[in-house]
């Protein structure tokens, strides 16, 4: 079955890349993880004003939510603990989500349907872990079951798979069949962060050991080629 090929994949290569309670993709030392956090705040407020709804009318869902960071992110925007839940397959990540935030509900994810009662499902770095496109076509299938008419899948992720799942390019607006785009920009890996600190090679020399040549290198990448896309999109 393809939710046992997923579940698989997923509990194998995250066995080796943040096992049990590791937190891996901590932004105060990761250059990469810190554009990629800001990006993401940018782009879920961006997308909260574009929803019909009022914030306290949203019920949140948060797939592949890991130890909850992306999900607290919701508490910044202005929502109550109750209004949020994260489902991952890691029993590990799951245990340390409900340690940082216990009055957020988490739970451990099977790879089956998703629970009813959200109209608003969030993925953020999920599709660019999975390797074979039919469990992204599966994940994306899953999404659109288990939310109402109006509900809203909030997307970011890169535009290709990790390295690790074939660096396949994603077309998520393909996957997402039924749903219509509200919003949508794609983003440079460090598009969120000042500009003085990029020309100066700041986030390379202060963040990862980088050189500033390096970073001036990724820096012109991320203004060709946008590694990163954030969508918000409705289901008809």
């Amino acid at each position: 079955m393809a939710s046992d090929r997923l579940v698989g994949q997923i509990l194998n290569d995250y066995n080796t890349l943040e096992p049990g309670q590791s937190d891996s993709w901590n932004p105060v030392g990761s250059k990469y993880e810190l554009g990629y956090r800001l990006n993401l705040f940018y782009a879920l407020a961006r997308s909260l004003q574009f929803i019909e709804p009022p914030l306290r009318d949203l019920r949140v869902l948060d797939l592949g939510c890991g130890n909850g960071r992306s999900a607290r992110m919701y508490l910044d925007m202005g929502l109550r603990p109750e209004q949020i839940s994260g489902l991952d397959l890691r029993p590990g990540a799951v245990e340390l989500a409900r340690k940082l935030n216990p009055a957020i509900q988490w739970a451990l994810y099977d790879g089956g349907a998703l629970p009813l009662g959200h109209n608003w499902v969030s993925t953020t770095t999920v599709f660019s872990s999975v390797e074979a496109h039919e469990s992204r076509q599966e994940i994306a299938g899953r999404i659109r079951d288990g939310l109402p008419s109006g509900g809203y899948a909030f997307y970011y992720d890169f535009r290709r798979t990790n390295a690790f799942a074939g660096r396949e390019l994603i077309n998520p607006q393909l996957l997402f069949s039924g749903f219509e785009l509200v919003w949508g920009q794609r983003l440079g890996r460090f598009a969120s962060v000042p500009m003085r600190d990029r020309v100066r090679g700041l986030m390379a020399s202060g963040l990862g050991g980088d050189s500033k040549t390096a970073s001036v290198r990724e820096m012109v990448g991320d203004m060709l080629a946008p590694s990163h896309e954030a969508l918000l999109l409705r289901k008809a």
